[in-house]
């Protein structure tokens, strides 16, 4: 809470910076970050199915 108020008046991204380059990060690591956490949730699911297979 004491960050956010502290921080609320600064601006993170500089006067004249091109918008479309901030797109492409963001949109850049909003894909990372599905591929990253799609590929441990596929992983998980196959690895704990195989275990329920071994249990059951």
């Amino acid at each position: 809470m004491v960050a956010a108020v502290a921080l609320a008046g600064s601006v993170a991204i500089p006067e004249g910076y091109p918008a479309d380059l901030l797109w492409e990060f963001r949109r850049g690591s909003l894909l990372v970050q599905a591929a990253l956490w799609g590929s441990l949730a596929a992983g998980f699911a196959l690895s704990g199915g195989r275990e329920a297979e071994r249990a059951g």
